[in-house]
């Protein structure tokens, strides 16, 4: 199994006509969410880049990325951002994720890191799950070997977090001290099992913590929070 994150650069009016692939149509794709940009910024309340678009893809194989982007419809996808990665580690359940993958919090993998969490907010958390993520957020915006970092969001309630490290222990040191760690202890209920989707505290059920192997990136942003060409250096791509 492969993931892929892809993002575009657009207008405002992109994000109502911004959509996912259905994986019922789109060979090789097992699953994809809609993602639309709210830039970290450490306050509590932030602003949303509607410009800014794409989704989270779950696939069977490489190939069939490459034979998503070729088709005609996929034009704006490759004037856009996308990376391809190995699922790695991760918590919870999410369509795509491997079951058998690995749950334990010991760095395996030491290169270039993508970190992602996703999952439905409970709306009954909302205003204080704002308050605890602006504190993560301050602390991630400052944190020792984090190369890019946004908030995403697609209504009515799925909120996600991208980051993308130099490695898994930077990854590592931010998510086990400080205003993360406290966040994880006050989220994760004692009879939280990471294997099953029984969500947390702050969020539903079919969520994940998650961290991908970076192995092929394609394209660049401009923007307020660009990325550009090459963001990971040289990648491992076997």
């Amino acid at each position: 199994m492969l993931a892929t994150i892809h993002l575009t650069d657009g207008s405002a009016t992109d994000f109502w006509k911004s959509t996912a692939p259905e994986p019922g149509e789109t060979p090789g794709l097992i699953s994809a969410q809609k993602l639309t940009a709210a830039p970290f910024t450490g306050k509590t309340v932030g602003i949303p880049d509607l410009g800014r678009n794409g989704f989270l893809g779950f696939w069977e194989s490489d190939e069939a990325i490459s034979a998503h982007l070729a088709r005609p419809e996929s034009a704006p996808l490759r004037a856009g951002w996308h990376v391809r990665c190995v699922p790695v580690r991760a918590l919870g359940r999410w369509p795509g994720l491997p079951d058998d993958i690995e749950r334990s919090p010991e760095v395996t993998w030491n290169g270039p890191t993508v970190g992602l969490s996703i999952g439905p907010v409970r709306a009954t958390k909302a205003v204080g799950f704002n308050r605890l993520n602006t504190q993560v957020e301050r602390q991630l915006l400052t944190s020792p070997g984090v190369l890019w970092a946004s908030g995403m969001f697609c209504p009515p309630n799925m909120l996600c977090s991208l980051s993308f490290w130099e490695t898994a222990t930077h990854l590592e040191a931010f998510a086990r001290k400080g205003a993360h760690a406290e966040a994880m202890q006050r989220s994760l209920d004692p009879d939280f099992d990471p294997s099953l989707p029984n969500g947390t505290k702050y969020f539903g059920t079919d969520l994940a913590f998650a961290r991908f192997r970076p192995y092929l990136t394609a394209g660049s942003l401009a923007g307020d929070n660009p990325i550009p060409e090459n963001l990971f250096g040289e990648l491992v791509t076997d």
